[in-house]
């Protein structure tokens, strides 16, 4: 398994076991943990977690958008899981609402949103994460002799 640089000394321990579970529930090469406000370097072929974290004990609807789309929405009280088709094979979403994007494309770069929208107890107001997700093409070194 090749570690991911990216993921910070902050990750908190829920982000490592998402981590891990990440890795084993389909990952592919690497999972980096994108970090709400920063840029995340992944290359082609790894899979991104992005980190939902609900306040108390409320039903909430998640949606992960990317180019102005939603390209998963995920409720929390059914666990019902709309995925866009262009995606639907490539992303999972944990049990708190947490998504994987999979087998990362250099089309994949950009900006995602994450926003989280309580439907029960008193209304929270939406919370909204942003985070930047650069994607490289793997580098092959090969030395030829002449």
């Amino acid at each position: 398994m090749k570690v991911n640089p990216i993921i910070s000394r902050g990750v908190s321990a829920v982000n490592a076991f998402l981590h891990l579970m990440g890795f084993l529930c389909g990952g592919s090469e690497g999972l980096a943990v994108a970090a709400a406000g920063s840029i995340t370097n992944v290359t082609v072929g790894e899979s991104v977690l992005f980190p939902v974290s609900p306040d108390g004990n409320y039903s909430y609807i998640v949606d992960l958008i990317f180019r102005s789309n939603p390209i998963v929405t995920w409720y929390s009280e059914t666990k019902y899981c709309h995925r866009h088709d262009h995606y639907k094979e490539r992303i999972s979403v944990a049990d708190n609402g947490s998504v994987w994007l999979n087998t990362m494309h250099l089309a994949d770069s950009g900006l995602y949103h994450i926003k989280m929208e309580y439907t029960t107890g008193n209304l929270k107001p939406r919370k909204f994460s942003d985070f930047n997700l650069q994607v490289f093409g793997a580098c092959i070194y090969s030395h030829h002799q002449n």
